[in-house]
């Protein structure tokens, strides 16, 4: 069923300057959040839903934002893709995949997102921050595979999770269609992380993550082909590649013109 037209909300302002509050006067640092390792519980708390910045993002997700249950609409056949950290496959056919960007709050109450630090044997990506999730299985829309994926990486229950919505897909250069899907934390959960996936889980304060001055663009050589990608380093944390291009993708969403 097609979604009826919303009007577009006028774009926050992430960067110094006037809006939304300058991140970096906001005091969102990873200095003090903690970093747990596999196995270690962590846990996270509801995203403060008062925060006029909660209001204000889970307005926009409704009004720009796709239902996340289609599974027409996640194709690769369904709405242009966006072009990732390479506007191609090298490895065959795409493979359909979801991540998770879930919304809570830290031990400080700041408005944070859920990363994880992927373990260091796993043949891709193996060692960098990413958010939880996977490959689709068949049959799976994007918001089943994201919340199934959090749950088996570090135990996020699903029923933990209020979904907003999901982007336009995101194409990687490794053939992968990604959706990300954006969603609130409703309860507190304690998460565990799964060895054989996840190296540590750690919060994010979500305006730094999001604070254009913050990324950069940086280019990198695979195969012999010089490629641009997205960087975001938020007090020594690096958050780079797939992940930073997804970062991107949600901020055009959210807050872009």
């Amino acid at each position: 069923m097609a979604r009826t037209p919303r009007e577009r909300p006028e774009p926050l302002n992430f960067g110094a300057g006037p809006g939304m509050a300058n991140p970096a006067a906001a005091g969102s640092s990873l200095s003090g959040a903690a970093v747990h390792a596999a196995g270690q519980p962590f846990a996270v708390f509801p995203a403060p839903r008062h925060d006029p910045l909660v209001m204000e993002i889970a307005w926009r997700s409704r009004a720009i934002m796709s239902p996340g249950d289609d599974p027409e609409w996640a194709a690769p056949t369904g709405e242009p893709l966006v072009p990732g950290d390479g506007a191609g496959s090298d490895d065959g056919p795409l493979k359909r995949a979801a991540v998770l960007m879930v919304l809570g709050a830290d031990a400080a109450g700041e408005l944070s997102v859920v990363m994880i630090k992927r373990a260091e044997h796993l043949a891709r990506h193996a060692g960098q921050v990413a958010l939880p999730g996977g490959k689709m299985e068949e049959g799976e829309t994007p918001t089943g595979a994201a919340l199934r994926e959090a749950c088996e990486e570090v135990a996020l229950p699903s029923s933990a999770v209020d979904i907003l919505g999901t982007t336009t897909p995101y194409l990687t250069r490794t053939g992968f269609c990604v959706v990300p899907v954006l969603g609130l934390l409703r309860n507190e959960a304690v998460l565990r992380p799964d060895p054989g996936e996840v190296a540590a889980v750690f919060s994010v304060p979500f305006r730094a993550l999001m604070a254009l001055d913050r990324h950069r663009t940086v280019h990198v050589e695979h195969k012999g082909i010089r490629r641009t990608t997205y960087e975001v380093m938020i007090d020594g944390t690096r958050v780079w590649g797939v992940t930073a291009g997804i970062v991107r993708l949600v901020h055009q969403k959210l807050f872009g013109p």
